[in-house]
């Protein structure tokens, strides 16, 4: 009989089981927290994208392309947006007010 089949050689084995699994755990977390910022904008471009895919459809239906219709949508999006919030575009640029 081995050592491994009784009560204790049991319970060591699903103890290295577990921690192989906290260890396989931590390295993908570590891994997610080291990569936030490419997840985070993965997440945003997804958000966006599902908003502007019904007008993106819409104008594939009236004849223009995939790609046009897309990079319309966005445009015209990304305008309103910084039209509606120049002070906050500015800052993005870099550019900056001290007084």
């Amino acid at each position: 009989m081995s050592s491994w089949a009784d009560g204790l050689g049991r319970a060591g084995a699903r103890a290295v089981q577990l921690l192989a699994i906290t260890a396989v755990a931590v390295m993908v977390l570590y891994a997610l927290l080291a990569l936030r910022i490419v997840v985070l904008a993965a997440l945003i471009a997804l958000i966006l994208a599902c908003a502007v895919r019904p007008l993106v459809v819409r104008l594939t239906r009236h004849g223009w392309s995939g790609t046009g219709a897309a990079v319309t949508v966005f445009g015209a999006c990304s305008a309103s947006w910084a039209g509606s919030s120049p002070e906050w575009c500015w800052a993005c640029a870099g550019s900056s007010t001290t007084s």
